[in-house]
């Protein structure tokens, strides 16, 4: 039986917005947790750059590896419970890893089991937003979702200060970490949110149930002449014109984390107590880039996304290349430029992650949407050990910021080519 329709759109949308925002958060902290303990972890087991670079990609290769299966596992039992499968793997590696970690080995498997997680909230949180907000709301209310990843890299450099200030193991802190927040984040979950299809029996978009809105909100379609089966979505050149623009994104976000701290110190020699100012700072810019990309694709654009992938993705480029030139004037100057990067960067998101719901039938959106997260963090794999091996054998990051322009301007001309 179909749902009635609604006048107007729930607000109960928005504390499901607010419990996606804490999980997705959740797990970039626990990725940015490498990267905030990495000094100690250096100090104490002696590793290089390129070996401590593993930390991340370790948890990068099962995120990307289990997002396809993870949205097959959304048509399966919901994106309830498989943000609940998921937060539970990841409070148990974190666990185990407080307990029992500091061995090289032992710790790559742990932040390996850890990355499954992510595979699995990457394709539901998305999805869930998507369904409970209208068309025109959804570039902004993934920006809002995905606007919380800077402030997971910032919550990770900061709690990583805060525990080790208290004499901890690096382990331990970083560990317990991840699983006591995770604990907090199932619990509220678990008590507080329900699936679309429970509160409006038979729906499986709040779209649909919003004719009037959904009209005003973006030109009428008939959703069943959209693919229905993810075969349908392969053949369409406008999908994989997705995935290198979403490559580039995963590539950028994971790649700036890998090589900003070298480049800041070596290559332009600002100070650490400012580099700490500058990285914070530049990761914190997030919450208000990425709902700023939504406004632009839902208001600006009327729901159409590639015109703010365009303008992002060449922000991205022309402002990368202007730190080596301009950036030894003054830390100041680094840090508005870097921001600009990465808040450039992150404007991608809302619009980039509304899309799957719009080519597709919506049985199908949650495989598509962790299809594409899959082949995206493809980008988010490779970056971090090519960076580091560069950084190794050269003695600088300004290759790494080379290689960044180049991807930012590949994205560029891609996004040209995805029209909903």
């Amino acid at each position: 039986m179909k749902a009635a329709k609604l006048s107007k759109a729930p607000a109960y949308r928005w504390w499901i917005l607010v419990m996606n925002m804490l999980t997705y958060g959740y797990f970039f902290m626990t990725i940015q947790t490498a990267a905030a303990f990495g000094t100690a972890i250096q100090e104490a087991m002696g590793l290089n750059a390129t070996m401590l670079s593993f930390y991340t990609t370790a948890t990068m290769i099962s995120f990307a590896l289990l997002a396809g299966p993870g949205g097959k596992l959304i048509a399966k039992v919901g994106t309830k419970k498989t943000i609940l499968i998921a937060l539970a793997i990841d409070v148990a590696a974190s666990a185990v890893f407080a307990v029992a970690g500091g061995n090289y080995v032992s710790d790559l498997v742990l932040r390996f089991i850890q990355g499954i997680s992510g595979g699995f909230i990457g394709a539901a949180a998305v999805n869930s937003t998507a369904m409970w907000f209208p068309v025109r709301q959804r570039g902004i209310a993934g920006g809002i979702l995905l606007g919380v990843l800077g402030i997971g890299f910032t919550l990770a450099t900061l709690g990583a200060q805060a525990l080790l200030g208290w004499g901890l193991p690096w382990y331990t802190a970083m560990g317990g970490l991840t699983a006591v927040s995770g604990v907090v984040i199932f619990v509220l979950y678990l008590l507080t949110v329900r699936e679309i299809g429970t509160v409006y029996p038979g729906a499986m978009s709040i779209a649909e149930l919003l004719p009037e809105e959904a009209a005003a909100d973006a030109p009428a379609r008939d959703t069943s002449q959209l693919p229905g089966t993810m075969a349908e979505v392969r053949r369409n050149g406008k999908y994989w014109a997705c995935a290198v623009v979403g490559f580039g994104n995963a590539f950028l976000v994971y790649g700036f984390g890998t090589f900003l701290m070298f480049l800041l110190m070596n290559d332009l020699g600002i100070t650490s107590d400012l580099v700490t100012m500058v990285i914070s700072s530049t990761f914190f810019i997030t919450i208000v880039a990425a709902p700023l990309g939504g406004i632009l694709s839902d208001n600006v654009f009327k729901g159409s996304r590639y015109q703010t992938l365009m303008i992002a993705t060449g922000i991205t480029a022309v402002t990368l290349v202007l730190i080596p030139i301009i950036g030894n004037a003054s830390a100041i100057i680094v840090a508005v430029l870097l921001m600009l990067a990465y808040g450039s960067v992150s404007m991608i998101l809302g619009p980039f992650w509304a899309i799957p719901n719009e080519i597709t039938q919506p049985q199908i959106a949650g495989q598509c949407t962790g299809e594409l997260t899959m082949l995206s963090n493809i980008g988010g794999i490779v970056v971090a050990p090519v960076f580091a091996a560069l950084i190794d054998s050269t003695g600088t990051a300004l290759i790494c910021l080379g290689i960044c322009v180049a991807v930012g301007v590949i994205s560029f001309l891609c996004a040209r080519f995805i029209h909903q």
